[in-house]
């Protein structure tokens, strides 16, 4: 299983090394197995626990969690620092703060932690609605995206499954008129000011295998990304070998938006049923403006998005 496990690693660390961009960008991504995918699970669980005050995390545990857990290429790393980033408990904020200035850690995580605990809770309308952002100083802000807790739901009905992030989702719907009864699609949108994310579903009917690439808008990504869009098959091992595809095909692109100063990431994976003949698409979406706390550290949370296409499954 090790041999194994490690095989799916070096292969999409090879990848990974690809999607690399101007040594700016560097992101990782393996598949996890079962057992990889437990641990997750149990993460989840015994930081929520922690959150709310249920369980107790000592001094050696505490130190433990952020030597293991902070700026590791593991998806246990990656979700440690969303939790952090997620948290409001201040008793957890003051002990993570005391941890870095105990250990001299002054790196691009920590900055942004201390003005996010130190930022205040603002409520502000958009669409009509009233939403959370964090203000530090009037000159950062943090749009309050959670993408710590989650819940599985599904999509087309009960058809394609996923682990959805806890947000107040906008939805919109839009099936294009050209595409008739061969497409159906929609969005969830949530956030804005200097971080917004969407997650755009897409469901093609009456796909030859051979006609996957045709069906694929990769021509507007290529066009937005450039030289930084790459797609690939990836094996269908661990946690994907009952992700009910017979084929996954993922792309990544990270750039600058219409504003160049605005960063973007778009996540994008696809999973093809054969019997069926439906193709699914799945795209995470999230921008950064420089005003954004987070701005510095998004690659961090841009790769964290990266591991959410492996969540993807197709219901049988």
């Amino acid at each position: 299983m090790f041999l194994r496990k490690m095989f799916i690693i070096l292969l999409l660390s090879i990848t990974a090394a690809v999607f690399s961009q101007e040594n700016r960008n560097q992101l990782f991504l393996y598949i996890p197995f079962e057992e990889d995918m437990t641990d997750f699970l149990n993460m989840n669980a015994y930081l929520k626990a922690w959150d709310e005050n249920q369980v107790t995390v000592n001094d050696e545990q505490l130190n433990a969690l952020c030597v293991n857990y902070i700026g590791e290429d593991s998806l246990q790393s990656l979700q440690f620092e969303t939790f952090l980033r997620f948290t409001k408990n201040k008793n957890i904020q003051n002990r993570i703060l005391s941890y870095f200035d105990g250990n001299g850690i002054n790196d691009t995580f920590a900055a942004a932690l201390r003005k996010l605990y130190a930022a205040e809770k603002t409520i502000r309308t958009q669409d009509g609605r009233d939403v959370i952002q964090y203000n530090y100083r009037d000159s950062e802000f943090d749009e309050n995206i959670n993408l710590f807790s989650f819940k599985e739901v599904s999509a087309f009905g009960t058809e394609l499954g996923l682990l959805l992030h806890d947000n107040d989702w906008s939805m919109l719907s839009i099936t294009p008129e050209a595409a008739g009864e061969k497409e159906e699609s929609f969005f969830l949108i949530y956030g804005g000011g200097t971080n917004s994310m969407t997650i755009q579903f897409k469901k093609y009917y009456e796909t030859k295998e051979e006609e996957i690439n045709s069906r694929i808008n990769e021509n507007f990504y290529r066009e937005k990304y450039k030289e930084n869009w790459v797609m690939t098959d990836i094996p269908l091992a661990g946690i994907l070998e009952r992700s009910g595809a017979e084929k996954i095909i993922i792309g990544h692109g990270l750039g600058p938006d219409i504003i160049e100063t605005i960063e973007t990431g778009t996540f994008n994976v696809y999973l093809y049923d054969r019997e069926t003949e439906i193709l699914y698409e799945v795209s995470y979406f999230m921008n950064f403006s420089p005003k954004n706390i987070h701005f510095a550290g998004r690659d961090r949370i841009f790769n964290y998005l990266f591991f959410q296409l492996l969540f993807v499954f197709i219901n049988t």
